[in-house]
């Protein structure tokens, strides 16, 4: 009786443990997709990329080249200067056979800070061309030096005397420096001068009164009253003048001198050549030296 009791109670025992196992499964499937539900969203979580999260190369916009600064033209910075020093052919009042072709040259300082290059020309401004060109090519000449410029001219067909002006120029527009000029007299070989007076040549009644025999005279200067010898006063301009100086000094200048321009007009004295400013006693300034 025993037995049988106790193998009741077994199976009974067997068969709690069965239920109680089955019913832990059973909870364990209906809590697992509950669990799985957050890996589901799992994915939302990971952020995407996106197309802003790569920052754009700078690379992509093109940058403005740097552009070097321009060299500076030396002619900004610095000035011009010319000043007469001698006459090497053709000195004043040459006598020159009309037609005749002739070459001028004359010896010029550069008294400027600016070097003569290709830019830099010797052109005519006033008075008689003589057939020479409008401008001449000077050469290469550095600040401080001076340089032999030469024009090719034509003596006029008119007998007389002639002058005509040159002045230095810059890019064919500003014109600066002493003004140089040429003047020659042109002479006519078969002329009167030429032929000889017959012997038996009809004078004059002797009840004439006797002319006067012309005498040669100084060229008359551009303005002033003469003093001669190629000096004369100039109160009101300087033209056709190579040097000025003063009554109250004894020193002359270059018409573009600092100190020329601060002599009084009404003291003002011309000269129309070196020669003519020693000759009349006066000696160079120590400045533009002349």
């Amino acid at each position: 009786m025993f037995g049988k009791q106790a193998k009741k109670r077994v199976c009974l025992l067997a068969l709690a443990v069965l239920v109680l196992a089955l019913a832990t499964l059973a909870c364990g499937e209906e809590v697992s997709p509950t669990k799985e539900e957050p890996s589901a969203e799992s994915p939302t979580r990971t952020p995407e990329p996106s197309p802003n999260v790569e920052p754009t190369p700078e690379a992509t916009s093109t940058p403005e080249p740097t552009l070097e600064p321009a060299p500076t033209v030396d002619s900004l910075d610095c000035t011009h200067g010319a000043a007469f020093e001698a006459d090497v052919t053709v000195p004043d009042n040459t006598q020159i056979e009309i037609g005749q072709h002739f070459t001028k040259i004359w010896r010029i300082r550069n008294i400027g800070t600016c070097d003569w290059g290709a830019s830099c020309h010797l052109v005519f401004v006033d008075g008689d061309q003589m057939g020479g060109p409008d401008s001449v090519s000077v050469p290469e000449t550095s600040a401080g030096e001076s340089a032999e410029i030469s024009v090719e001219l034509v003596a006029p067909m008119v007998v007389g005397q002639c002058r005509g002006y040159w002045q230095m120029s810059v890019n064919g527009t500003e014109q600066f420096g002493d003004r140089m000029y040429v003047q020659i007299v042109a002479f006519d070989p078969s002329g009167p001068t030429a032929t000889a007076i017959p012997p038996t040549a009809t004078l004059a009644p002797a009840t004439q009164p006797p002319t006067d025999t012309p005498q040669p005279v100084e060229p008359t200067p551009p303005s002033g009253d003469y003093l001669g010898a190629g000096v004369w006063r100039c109160p009101n301009n300087t033209e056709g003048a190579a040097y000025v100086g003063s009554t109250e000094s004894d020193k002359f200048h270059h018409t573009g001198c600092r100190y020329a321009a601060k002599i009084d007009p009404g003291n003002r004295i011309c000269f129309e050549s070196r020669e003519a400013a020693v000759n009349y006693g006066y000696s160079p300034c120590g400045v533009c030296k002349p």
